[in-house]
């Protein structure tokens, strides 16, 4: 059974300091107005060190993202990454026990949408060591030194792989900026002490993403050729080859990741209407597993272990978030379920573990609760409550999404939410129709919108739909838009 720990209270109330506005609690003793809607996120992105001893927390303060961290075990704050006046944190990640790999953005006012530009940079936990590694800025001369080790490039470098094995090293892709140049992207092993790089492949088809296996290896690479159209390819001693021309593939096949067995690559497939399902396709015979398959919408990879490689459940949103277990014993997944019995009508989601398995971080939320980080103890089954994104939302003053679906005058179904307003019980209101971006592509989930929260919360029924050309229900349903 779950159990709720206590032992992180202190520690919630250091870091929520860090960033706090001083009226959080007020607000949380009246019904909320438009300014705590309007509000940017507090926390976002927390991840666990390797050997557990350490968190990286995303704070915003003021409209920009910094970098904090933290001991585990003193609940101490450490150090903080506060990027220049026209900079940000966009995301980052732990390449081994003391480093962090950053990437930045740029970001002129505290309302402008960040701005990525490919820029990489590195730093201990507690600070030493911080340079730009990659990036149109990593040649510059490093503070404390005559040398300049690494190379400037103008170009988007964003990270590939995190090498376990090799704890200095990273994989990296890298595309040129500049659409006059060419657009297929390389991938370099990039030392995330020094910024020096080693090439390792390149792209035979223009703005690809690549696929690595458990050693490193570039196997896949999928990207648009100049008319828009999807090209995979498979990489074999380093020959790239169409991915149609390898046994157990097609033209709609996309690679997700390569299994433990280095010979067996788990991939979606489109099923009937177009819906992608998830199989596992061995490369020396071309057999193909069904592992998961939805009638109506795509399925991903839920949960994933990197350690072994094992692909353990398939994630699917037909209406409400769900799992579908493909390795119902395995001990992560006995974790999850237990998770999503102890947070009732939530969803869970595992965001990273510590090598060992010991520790977890945990992201919970619905479509009335923003979303809150947990620290999960694996072995004595205990979470405790680390950050909440947006402390100051009461989750029982906001208002219920239900999701539904109609026939269209042609017989196709249609799907969407409709969010009332809380306390509503009969009669006519006012109603906003709010239509997704894309408009291909993109669709609705259920889930936690400031945007839908905040119409209902002033007497505004807010109705989403997924119409036809919407992305999530399968390529029939995209085409028909």
């Amino acid at each position: 059974m779950m159990h709720t720990s206590m032992n992180y209270l202190v520690f919630l109330a250091i870091i929520t300091g860090l960033a706090s506005t001083g009226h959080a609690q007020q607000e949380q003793a009246q019904a909320p107005g438009i300014e705590a809607f309007s509000r940017h996120d507090e926390f976002e992105s927390i991840k666990i060190s390797p050997d557990g001893k350490h968190l990286g927390v995303i704070i915003t303060t003021n409209g920009r993202k910094t970098l904090a961290f933290f001991d585990l075990g003193t609940k101490k704050f450490i150090f903080s990454l506060k990027p220049g006046a026209h900079a940000m944190v966009y995301k980052f990640d732990w390449v081994n026990n003391e480093r962090v790999v950053v990437e930045l953005a740029g970001q002129k006012g505290t309302l402008d949408a960040p701005q990525r530009f490919g820029e990489l940079y590195a730093v201990n936990f507690d600070g030493s060591k911080a340079r730009m590694i990659a990036g149109y800025r990593a040649g510059e001369m490093q503070v404390g030194s005559n040398i300049k080790k690494s190379e400037g490039e103008q170009a988007w470098v964003e990270l590939l792989d995190v090498l376990p094995d090799d704890p200095r090293w990273i994989l990296v892709s890298s595309t040129p900026w500049s659409y006059s140049q060419d657009k297929h992207p390389s991938v370099y092993k990039l030392n995330v002490y020094s910024g020096i790089k080693r090439l390792v492949a390149i792209s035979p088809v223009p703005f690809a993403y690549f696929v690595v296996d458990a050693k490193g290896d570039v196997r896949a690479a999928v990207g648009r050729d100049d008319h828009d159209n999807i090209k995979v390819f498979y990489r074999d001693d380093d020959k790239w080859i169409a991915m149609e021309k390898v046994k157990g593939f097609s033209k709609s096949t996309r690679p997700i990741v390569f299994l433990s067995d280095q010979q067996k690559l788990l991939v979606s497939h489109t099923g009937k209407k177009g819906v992608r399902g998830i199989h596992a396709v061995d490369l020396k015979t071309g057999e193909s597993k069904k592992l998961f398959q939805h009638d109506i919408v795509d399925a991903h990879a839920g949960l994933w272990e990197d350690k072994t490689r094992s692909f353990l459940a398939a994630e699917y949103h037909p209406d409400y978030p769900a799992y579908e277990y493909i390795n119902k014993e395995h001990p992560l997944s006995v974790l999850l379920k237990n998770l999503s019995a102890h947070f009732k009508n939530q969803h869970v989601k595992i965001m990273n573990l510590t090598d060992d398995h010991k520790q977890a971080v945990v992201f919970v939320y619905s479509d009335r609760n923003p979303g809150q980080y947990y620290l999960v103890n694996t072995e004595k089954l205990s979470v405790a409550l680390l950050l909440s994104r947006r402390s100051w939302i009461d989750p029982k003053q906001m208002a219920e999404s239900t999701p539904f679906k109609f026939e269209a005058g042609d017989g196709l179904t249609i799907y969407g939410y409709i969010t009332l307003p809380p306390g509503y019980k009969s009669g006519k209101i006012p109603m906003v129709v709010l239509p997704h971006g894309g408009p291909h592509y993109e669709r609705n989930y259920w889930g936690y919108d400031n945007e839908v929260q905040l119409l209902a919360n002033q007497g505004f029924a807010v109705l989403e739909v997924n119409y036809r050309g919407s992305g999530g229900y399968g390529e029939e349903f995209e085409q028909v838009g």
